[in-house]
Formats: structure tokens, C-alpha cells, sequence
């Protein structure tokens, strides 16, 4: 009788905690706003980037982004400078 007692003590700690993870998984927060703004970005980036290229392609470039001056920005810059650094560390953060 002292055997079942102690089984049934074992049982009901694993089950409290077996429910404990279960309802830390599941009450987790989330990063959906994060993870759909990053991901919306990646679409308008890539959708710009594609439309640039298979205009160009067709022999009518569309400008979405004028490569003029922002490739001249480009090289103004190294990749120490605070805006490059800036931009790195957002794009960490965002994952």
C-alpha cells in the first residue's frame, strides 16, 4: 500500500509538471507583427527588385529606385560607418 502511494505521488508531480511546459508553450508570446512586417518588407524588396529587372529585360526600364544616385551613396560609405552599422544591427534585431 506504501508503494502505491508513493507511485501516485511520483505520477501527479510528473503530470503537474508535464502541464506546466505544456502551458508555457503555449501561453509564449509570439512574434507575429515582427515576423509579418519583415516579411512584407522582404516581398516589397524583392517584387521592386524583379519589376527593375524584368523592365530592363523588356528594354523599358521602370526607376522604382533610381540606381544613379543611391549606388553613388553606396560607395560613399564603409561598412564601419554608423548608418551601415545601423541598418546591420536592424536587420539583426528584426531577424
Amino acid at each position: 500500500m506504501g508503494e502505491t502511494l508513493v507511485e501516485d505521488l511520483i505520477e501527479e508531480a510528473h503530470a503537474r509538471e508535464q502541464a506546466r511546459r505544456t502551458a508555457l508553450a503555449e501561453f509564449r508570446p509570439r512574434r507575429t507583427a515582427l515576423l509579418a512586417g519583415t516579411g512584407l518588407l522582404l516581398v516589397l524588396a524583392g517584387g521592386c527588385v524583379a519589376l527593375q529587372v524584368l523592365s530592363a529585360m523588356a528594354g523599358t526600364p521602370v526607376r522604382v529606385v533610381p540606381e544613379g544616385p543611391v549606388a553613388d551613396a553606396l560607395r560613399r560609405l564603409a561598412w564601419h560607418d554608423r548608418p551601415v552599422v545601423a541598418v546591420a544591427a536592424g536587420a539583426a534585431v528584426a531577424g
